[in-house]
């Protein structure tokens, strides 16, 4: 674990072969206003910080950070503000001179973002927009209108073409950006705000399943495109909204296999979904829910208790399951961050055939 920061981290992301890590905070003055961001680069494997810089930033223009995405390489990062500007900065070392900042990047504060391939990256605003940016012409190269009342979370496809996304107060889509079509609306039957609002949504490499964790404390296993309810797994936890997340960890056939999810309440539990990457299990008349705590509850494979509150995730975006040839292949080091209120970044490690800690 790392103490980089002195408030809690606004942004945390990872690079591609899971080595390299970014947080983001503001950095405030003697009167605790914003006065520029804080970067931070880590290595996942020794937990030590590589570099920190601070970009600075008027005071009266209150740029405080609300996402991060680190660039596949490692090399670079995003930050976004909510004065919906966004900053191109190189990552190691952390630069306080910006390589590129976009002014007015959505019309309403940038909520997530998230690095796609070597050029492009794409950013959720409150505008309910989902833009794709290019690196190299320093310009947006594609936009779609997917929420009404803004996006909250965001996850592509492998193709980057295919994306699913959570609104503040709509349930998750699935949408295909190049027909600019929706393909599914992930609907549990419960329409309540807190099922509607999801904190924290993964996908499978092969994009057939979808993992999502909503406000009403309950992580659903989905199947796409169809968009039918699979699992549901209750109430993980009476602390969410503050942290509440997972990450699909891949079979070698790129289905479903581990789910890794995390809450407030200090919590990470390894799942084993196999059983539902098969066509058979959306044969089932009604998707099967129980309490994590019940008997029935037969998926969770371990728990592990920290000492400190859980609020942000980053992990590679491609992240094989223990024991699969594609992770010694393509050399993914299967790396877990958190962030934690008081400005710590915690490191993980997942070994072993069925995910040791």
């Amino acid at each position: 674990a790392g103490k980089g920061h002195t408030i809690e981290v606004a942004g945390l992301a990872m690079s591609a072969d899971g080595q390299v890590a970014a947080s983001v905070c503001s950095a405030l003055d003697a009167d605790q206003r914003s006065a520029g961001l804080e970067l931070i680069a880590w290595s996942c494997e020794s937990g030590a910080a590589l570099g920190k810089c601070v970009v600075p930033r008027p005071v009266e223009e209150d740029d405080r950070p609300s996402c991060l995405c680190v660039s596949p390489t490692g090399d670079m990062a995003v930050v976004c503000s909510d004065t919906a500007r966004l900053f191109l900065l190189g990552l190691l070392p952390p630069t306080a001179e910006p390589l590129w900042v976009k002014e007015a990047a959505h019309e309403d504060r940038i909520v997530c973002c998230q690095w796609l391939n070597t050029d492009t990256f794409a950013t959720g605003g409150e505008d309910g927009f989902i833009r794709m940016w290019s690196v190299k012409r320093r310009e947006c190269i594609s936009a779609i209108s997917v929420h009404e009342d803004g996006v909250f979370c965001m996850c592509f496809a492998a193709d980057n073409r295919r994306v699913l996304s959570g609104g503040h107060f709509e349930p998750p889509k699935w949408t295909n950006l190049e027909s600019e079509s929706c393909l599914c609306v992930l609907r549990s039957g419960d329409e309540s705000t807190c099922s509607s609002k999801v904190g924290g949504l993964s996908l499978s490499a092969d994009a057939t399943r979808a993992v999502t964790c909503s406000w009403d404390s309950h992580l659903r296993i989905w199947a796409l495109p169809s968009g039918r309810l699979l699992r549901t797994i209750e109430h993980l936890s009476d602390w969410v909204t503050k942290g509440f997340g997972a990450v699909c960890a891949d079979c070698d056939s790129g289905r479903l296999g581990f789910v890794v999810s995390y809450a407030w309440d200090q919590q990470i539990h390894l799942w084993d979904f196999c059983d539902l990457a098969d066509t058979e299990a959306e044969r089932c008349e009604t998707p099967l829910a129980v309490h994590c705590k019940s008997e029935k509850c037969i998926w969770k494979l371990a728990t592990l208790q920290c000492d400190v509150p859980l609020v942000r995730l980053a992990t590679p975006r491609a992240w094989p399951m223990p024991g699969v040839q594609q992770a010694a292949s393509a050399a993914v080091r299967r790396s877990l961050a958190f962030s934690d209120e008081e400005g710590g970044v915690h490191f993980f490690h997942v070994t072993g055939a069925v995910g040791g800690w």
